[in-house]
């Protein structure tokens, strides 16, 4: 569950990124 739980963060703030840049 935990990895899980990280690897969203993860990809959510690559998200973040690619949306400003």
């Amino acid at each position: 569950l935990f990895r899980i739980f990280f690897n969203t963060m993860a990809v959510n703030a690559r998200l973040s990124s690619l949306l400003k840049l």
